[in-house]
């Protein structure tokens, strides 16, 4: 029988132990040393976006009301890993009805005990009506029943011979309650000499999946930056040493090309506002011109007759008349001339507004690129572009897997072969050895 254990936990805005629980409760089950799967749905799967959400959520909610529920759930160690993880998906579907927020982490995989930290919102995603009910009484035994359900069909699927039962578990508990019951009654042999016994624990109404290496719970109160789960080898140390430095990699490529992305989307917004100003003064300037070449016109017209300057001109005298007929002629000319010029400049500021326009459009789209590729790589740093924060975050997990590391052992790996010369600068460099780098730059020999 596969291990029935899931422990239920509401964290309530009014009766949780302070502020912010349960946004550090995500800190507490997400930490890189002990975590192995991440997935969330309807809610960021980055610890420290999944914190900014229910930190707003706490915020927003009515004074009495539950920020989330958190469940420890043993996971079947028949199970592989994508196994497991797609039941605890089709399970949080369940859960959520498809409408709610929902966050797990998988730890001590290759441990003796991997289990699920599962977080869960109970509210639609739009209304903000509760889905499931974890608020209700017997709420408990129901997600039980309903985690038991997913759990046992997806073995069946598998071919799989275990099964979670939760009745027959606390059957078998209440058997051992009353065999223990029936010991301390029968009468028993008083030692001549006191023995101290050992202390007993307070009991529980859960059920420990194994008495030797309990699941490891979460602490009730804001957690400090925790500790490293357990010894590593050195292997797998610089494994994941390697693992963050390649996440600051993305993360700072990432940046960059963000950065590139909404320069030239400001540059060309700025030069499409620009053309749409010139556009505006041709468009006056040939509305202006339009209206002198027509009223040149209507002097020409009123000057001449079928063509010809009315008036008179005899032996270099012109009448009055026929000056006015020559004015005419020069101010249509001049008028068709200046029409013609803001024609053009018209035209031209029409096509530079189309290709600003259409420039900004195309930067637009890369910028669209840009956040569609960072939300493909989420699970390394959330979706939100808070790049500054995600390289804190990854620079605090570097500090923590390197607290005991000096430059001694880090150059002592790059001269056994163990890290490349710019693996080793680049973790001194993230150590705050940068005086160190500088000495070993001078006793290398370029070739």
């Amino acid at each position: 029988m596969a291990i029935p254990f899931l422990k239920h936990t509401p964290i309530g805005k009014s009766t949780q132990a302070q502020p912010g629980t349960a946004a550090a409760n995500i800190r507490y089950i997400s930490r890189i040393n002990a975590t192995n799967y991440v997935y969330a749905e309807r809610m960021p799967s980055h610890y420290w976006a999944a914190q900014d959400f229910l930190n707003k959520r706490e915020k927003t909610i009515r004074k009495n009301g539950r920020v989330c529920d958190k469940f420890i759930i043993s996971i079947p160690r028949e199970m592989t890993m994508e196994q497991a993880t797609a039941t605890l998906r089709k399970f949080g579907f369940q859960l959520s009805k498809g409408r709610a927020s929902f966050y797990f982490t998988i730890q001590d995989w290759n441990q003796h005990n991997p289990h699920c930290h599962f977080t869960f919102v109970d509210a639609d995603h739009e209304t903000g009506k509760r889905v499931f009910g974890t608020s209700e009484i017997g709420s408990t035994d129901k997600i039980k029943l309903l985690w038991q359900e997913v759990a046992n069909r997806e073995l069946e699927l598998l071919g799989i011979d275990a099964r979670i039962d939760f009745r027959e578990a606390e059957r078998l508990k209440a058997q051992e309650h009353d065999n223990d019951n029936e010991l301390q009654s029968e009468p028993q042999e008083v030692p001549a000499y006191p023995v101290q016994e050992a202390p007993s624990e307070a009991p529980t109404d859960e059920f420990e999946p194994d008495p030797e290496q309990p699941i490891e719970e979460e602490p009730e109160e804001l957690p400090e930056e925790p500790e490293m789960a357990r010894k590593l080898s050195q292997e797998d140390w610089l494994k994941q040493l390697r693992y963050v430095s390649d996440i600051r990699h993305q993360v700072d490529r990432k940046q960059r090309e963000y950065i590139q992305a909404e320069t030239q989307f400001k540059h060309w917004t700025a030069e499409h506002q620009k053309a749409t100003a010139a556009a505006l003064v041709a468009y006056l300037k040939h509305s202006a011109a339009e209206k002198a070449l027509w009223a040149a016109q209507q002097q020409h017209e009123s000057t001449h007759f079928y063509g010809l300057k009315k008036g008179v001109k005899l032996f270099g005298w012109k009448s009055q008349g026929y000056k006015k007929a020559e004015a005419a002629e020069h101010g249509l000319k001049d008028a068709s001339y200046r029409e013609a010029l803001l024609k053009q400049a018209h035209a031209e500021s029409e096509a530079y507004l189309q290709l600003a326009q259409k420039r900004v459009d195309e930067y637009k789209e890369k910028l669209l690129g840009e956040e569609r590729q960072i939300q493909r790589i989420e699970k390394v740093y959330g979706a939100q572009l808070h790049f500054e924060k995600a390289k804190d975050d990854l620079q605090d997990a570097f500090n923590e897997l390197t607290k005991n590391v000096t430059p001694e052992h880090i150059i002592d790996m790059h001269n056994n072969g163990q890290i490349s010369w710019a693996e080793a600068e680049e973790y001194l460099h993230y150590m705050g050895h940068d005086d160190v780098i500088a000495e070993m730059k001078k006793d290398i020999t370029y070739h």
